[in-house]
């Protein structure tokens, strides 16, 4: 999944992901270089579908973020078997 997030306040975002079976998800923290990325989660492992404020999802530090600004977004899914999902949502503080 490639995208941008625009952050619509300058505020504290954290991130939380959820998946079956491996996952991960970057961000362009840099505006002045938006692709290199920084891995803000990795998860190892299966969770459940559209999980991601249950518990057993997995959650990321606080990054700040300015208002109307286009951060870069990557993140990328692996199946193994079974079911799949794949879900990122965010929270502000």
């Amino acid at each position: 999944m490639l995208g941008y997030f625009v952050a619509p306040a300058t505020a504290a975002y954290r991130f939380r992901m959820a998946c079956d079976d491996y996952c991960e998800f970057r961000m362009g923290l840099n505006t002045s270089q938006p692709f290199e990325t920084t891995q803000i989660m990795i998860r190892y492992g299966w969770s459940y579908s559209r999980g991601t404020f249950r518990e057993g999802a997995t959650v990321s530090d606080w990054h700040n973020l300015t208002g109307g600004q286009h951060y870069y977004m990557y993140a990328r899914h692996l199946e193994g078997t079974g079911g799949d999902n794949f879900l990122v949502g965010v929270e502000i503080n």
